[in-house]
């Protein structure tokens, strides 16, 4: 399958075009005045002025008339339908949307690339009766709240506040039951507790909401959906519940198999938790210790690595992963697992919270900084990055398991230092967070 360049679909790339521009309203207006009429029956004149870099502003009618037109010979539209019409069986090109059906992209795009002739049995994807794609759809309601923000003096309320979720919700949801649409799976995403996702800028890239659980509940239930098998028939539709407004691990939905839940559940937990811990040792001392002197240095395990001694005592420099190349790779690590512990971190709403997964207070200090492990008060971090913990070990048992720990094979000339520093701070990550927090691997708990 080849990759497709861009592989995003920019709809907002030219700034400023109104909607009015986008449909050539003017134009229209002289050509075929009744026709321009009839736009403006369907469309306010607010609408009709809205920018539509500023996104759909909450309103789906003015988001289907935009996504409604995809373009069909650039990227990624043209691969997407290249590598459609390569495909050679029902069901061989999974597609999977996943959008709110509550504020204005996602309600626009979802049932409009979900009608039946725009994707699915659109001619290219065609097998007799049958459609080489098989569509699944996140439909993700309510799950939070902000504070609304207050227009410009003048300027129209062209934006939802959270207390327009519902209504939305319950109109956009009976769309869904009267349309004859082409999704195979159906995944429904919500949460009661409303929680606040941070500061409201309408239409504005400078929006910066925190993460939120139901994010990543979307995610596992794409998985789910491109693990499964086409089924056939009729659309089927998948939701989870918890017994109370709590969430832990184990609440966690990761497969429509029921037999398969534990096994899942174990591979999620063991996988994120790892992860978390490979970047909180990483960033809070794999990486400064990088950035010291490499004679000043005196850990066993990175004179064992970088630093090795020859018989009159000096130190092999050729291993050092503080060589530009190889510091380079190390940085661009480093900065994707400091997007990961924010994330992880953000997840967490403190100790009294419904959400009881990472343990954001060990991750992040309340400036946002990466936590020294051997300070004091955060001694027991690396043990306790998770709200469920199950033991309380401290930074030098990690130091310990980081001593034991071998990379894989042996590593020769073609393998980098910087590949070596990745892979050692990984594996020893991974193995202490295995023992820490007890986790279970995926055969275990099968």
């Amino acid at each position: 399958m080849a990759l497709p360049d861009p592989a995003v679909w920019h709809i907002f790339d030219r700034r400023g075009v109104r909607l009015a521009d986008y449909v050539g309203l003017a134009t229209v207006k002289q050509s075929n005045p009744a026709l321009a009429d009839f736009a403006k029956v369907l469309f306010s004149d607010d609408e009709m002025g809205t920018a539509l870099d500023e996104g759909f502003r909450g309103h789906p009618n003015i988001g289907a008339t935009v996504i409604s037109d995809v373009p069909t010979d650039v990227d990624p539209w043209q691969t997407f339908w290249q590598d459609v019409q390569g495909a050679q069986a029902p069901g061989e090109v999974q597609v999977f949307l996943a959008g709110s059906i509550f504020g204005g992209t996602g309600a626009a795009g979802i049932p409009t690339l979900g009608a039946p002739d725009v994707l699915k049995f659109d001619a290219r994807a065609s097998l007799g009766t049958a459609s080489k794609i098989r569509l699944g759809a996140g439909l993700v309601l309510p799950y939070f709240s902000f504070a609304p923000g207050t227009p410009p003096p003048g300027q129209p309320q062209m934006f939802v506040t959270s207390s327009d979720f519902p209504i939305a919700t319950k109109a956009a949801l009976a769309y869904y039951a009267e349309k004859d649409l082409a999704f195979d799976d159906v995944y429904l995403l919500g949460d009661s507790l409303g929680q606040d996702v941070g500061a409201f800028s309408p239409g504005n890239q400078n929006q910066k909401n925190r993460p939120h659980y139901i994010e990543l509940a979307g995610a596992l239930a794409a998985l789910d959906f491109y693990e499964s098998r086409p089924h056939g028939g009729e659309t089927k539709y998948f939701h989870a519940a918890r017994p109370d407004p709590r969430l832990e691990w184990k609440d966690l939905p990761v497969s429509r198999d029921a037999d398969a839940v534990p096994r899942r559940l174990a591979l999620v937990k063991e996988r994120l938790t790892s992860f978390a811990a490979f970047a909180y040792t990483t960033l809070a001392y794999g990486v400064p210790t990088l950035d010291r002197d490499i004679d000043e240095v005196s850990d066993a395990w990175h004179a064992d690595h970088f630093a090795p001694r020859n018989m009159i005592g000096r130190r092999n420099k050729d291993k050092d992963p503080r060589q530009p190349a190889d510091r380079q790779r190390i940085d661009a690590v480093a900065a994707y697992l400091r997007r990961y512990v924010d994330w992880a971190a953000a997840l967490d709403p403190g100790p009294d919270g419904n959400v009881r997964l990472f343990n954001g207070a060990q991750l992040l200090t309340r400036e946002g900084e990466i936590p020294n492990p051997k300070a004091p008060g955060h001694e027991h971090g690396v043990g306790t990055l998770l709200r469920d913990r199950t033991q309380n070990e401290d930074f030098t048992a990690f130091e310990n398991v980081l001593l034991g720990t071998n990379v894989v094979g042996q590593p020769d000339a073609s393998v980098s230092n910087s590949d070596v520093f990745v892979n050692l701070f990984y594996r020893a990550s991974r193995a202490f967070a295995t023992d820490n927090y007890s986790l279970q691997t995926a055969e275990e708990a099968a």
